[in-house]
């Protein structure tokens, strides 16, 4: 009977009786940050034992999404998974200890203080007690008779020794109550931030599980959250004499979580689950009559065109041909259908609220790059470095800041583009003061044409100068133009150089290699010629657009 009565109840408790809830240490020990979040991983394990348990991860942030949480579990036994649920709270710790304490000290030094400020109001007074005797003693006055000179200095010698004393104490009065200001300003910065925490909310994430039998019980709770994010950071390091680019690429890496990440498994993905998993809808595409405007979007759907076309050129190419660059991985790359990881090797901890911290992904070394110096000395006389190059990696190169150095000195900051693996790209690598240039305009004259005088034609002649002052030979590329004319009664003639023709636009390419110490003169002369009873647009003032 008595063994039938104890199977009874352990039969109802198990129906019947909710498990007591009871706290799961746990850890963070695996972050993935994206560009706008992050998603954590804690591990906590525990002994249970058969039966049901709820157990609870305590103060999680609380902009933590609540439909992201996934839970696995592992144990010696069997375990089930019955429901996992969050629920929001004020924030559990030890504050309201914490500041009892602190009120209490902040209560004892302003007590100490207090009998400062007496001790400080009773000198006060004898000091002016005193002072009122030196007053009296000397005020001149026909119904008190004047104290002799030996009444006099015995009033001044009874007064300094005390007044010395009194001064003496007020002195150590205000040493002592400076400490005690400073010892309570102290206690006070600790006291706000812990007067802030108590009303901040938490999650509470319950996990209730069965357990076939007793054993250990290893979780891991996995949860999305925002105020995290990393963004690429690159140092390009040329070497001008060999042409060849180290690329380091890194990241920068923030977090304000409300939870700091001591010593984790730092994993960065290109991912953008902002973006979400279903593609956008296209709407319909009306043309109409709009008074001559333009249409922008089959102009945009032309670059596209173009784009695509150079696009599918670049990925026909077998990229056993491409020069292969050398990479010295820091992390574990893993790249899926939409997106790459990079797992940092190291552990890595981040405070939450605190400033960027770099993670360096990898260094690419031995860059193949086709360096060009390009040139518009009508706009500006400078030479830019531009390489031209293949990312021959296996890391997409997302668009980020750009720090360049040349031969080891730091020259300027650019941008780059996101690149994918084996696409190719364009680093603009800054001013080289190295290669001279000079534009100017030589000469500009107008003569009468046709057997009656009746056009004009105006010659324009200009002159660039390039020189190389480096010790080694270098690639230029110089780019002008010349007026484009939109009508059959203006003719434009390029006369010099002969062996460029200007495209429809009317400019000029042309590219040279110049030796060390190598100086190139380029004479630019072009005439236009119209009728003489017009007045052509674009030619005022001897200059032309």
């Amino acid at each position: 009977m008595k063994k039938w009565f104890t199977i009874v109840c352990l039969s109802s408790y198990s129906l019947f009786c909710q498990a007591t809830p009871q706290q799961l240490l746990s850890t963070i020990k695996a972050v993935t940050v994206y560009t706008d979040r992050a998603v954590v991983t804690r591990y906590g394990e525990i002994e249970l034992s058969a039966g049901e348990h709820e157990l609870v991860f305590e103060n999680l942030p609380v902009q933590l999404d609540n439909n992201s949480l996934q839970v696995t579990a592992s144990a010696s036994s069997a375990a089930t998974i019955l429901d996992v649920n969050s629920v929001q709270a004020r924030l559990k710790s030890n504050t309201n200890e914490r500041l009892q304490k602190l009120d209490q000290q902040r209560a004892e030094l302003k007590k100490q203080l207090a009998n400062l400020q007496d001790q400080q109001l009773v000198i006060t007074n004898q000091l002016t007690f005193i002072h009122d005797i030196q007053t009296s003693a000397t005020a001149i006055n026909d119904k008190i008779k004047r104290p002799t000179g030996e009444q006099l200095q015995q009033i001044l010698n009874l007064t300094s020794g005390s007044m010395q004393t009194l001064l003496a104490d007020q002195r150590k009065l205000n040493s002592q109550q400076q400490l005690l200001n400073q010892q309570l300003n102290i206690l006070n910065q600790q006291y706000l931030p812990l007067d802030k925490e108590r009303h901040l909310q938490v999650k509470h994430v319950s996990v209730r599980v069965l357990m076939a039998k007793a054993g250990k019980l290893k979780l891991n709770l996995n949860y999305l959250i925002f105020g995290a994010s990393w963004s690429p950071l690159y140092d390009v390091r040329l070497n001008s004499q060999q042409q060849q680019l180290s690329l380091s690429y890194k990241a920068n890496v923030v977090q304000q979580t409300g939870e700091d990440w001591q010593h984790v498994k730092l994993t960065l993905s290109t991912a953008r689950p902002a973006l979400g998993g279903n593609a956008p809808t296209l709407g319909n595409w009306h043309l109409a009559i709009a008074n001559n405007e333009t249409a922008p979007l089959l102009e945009a759907k032309a670059d596209y065109d173009s784009a695509a076309e150079n696009s599918a050129k670049m990925m026909s190419s077998p990229s056993a041909n491409l020069y292969k660059p050398t990479a010295r991985q820091v992390v574990n790359i893993n790249t899926s259908m939409t997106s790459t990881s990079f797992n940092i090797s190291q552990p890595t901890s981040l405070i939450s609220g605190g400033s960027k911290q770099q993670v360096t992904i990898a260094v690419i070394d031995h860059l193949k790059a086709d360096l060009v110096y390009k040139i518009i000395p009508r706009l500006q006389p400078t030479a830019y470095l531009q390489a031209d190059m293949n990312n021959n990696s296996d890391y997409p190169l997302l668009a980020g800041n750009l720090a360049i150095f040349m031969d080891g000195h730091f020259i300027a900051t650019s941008q780059l583009k996101t690149t994918m693996p084996y696409e190719s790209f364009k680093l603009d690598l800054g001013v080289d003061e190295a290669i001279a240039v000079t534009f100017k305009q030589l000469k500009r004259y107008t003569e009468k044409t046709g057997f009656t005088n009746s056009n004009e034609r105006i010659t324009y002649q200009y002159e660039i100068t390039v020189q190389n002052n480096k010790i080694h030979p270098v690639k230029v590329q110089i780019n002008d133009h010349i007026p484009v004319s939109q009508s059959d009664n203006i003719k434009v003639k390029l006369l010099s150089p002969t062996h460029i023709q200007p495209d429809k636009q009317g400019k000029l390419t042309w590219q040279n290699t110049l030796s060390p110490a190598e100086k190139q003169l380029i004479p630019i002369n072009f005439s236009v010629e119209y009728p003489a009873r017009i007045r052509v647009k674009g030619l005022q003032k001897g200059t032309y657009q």
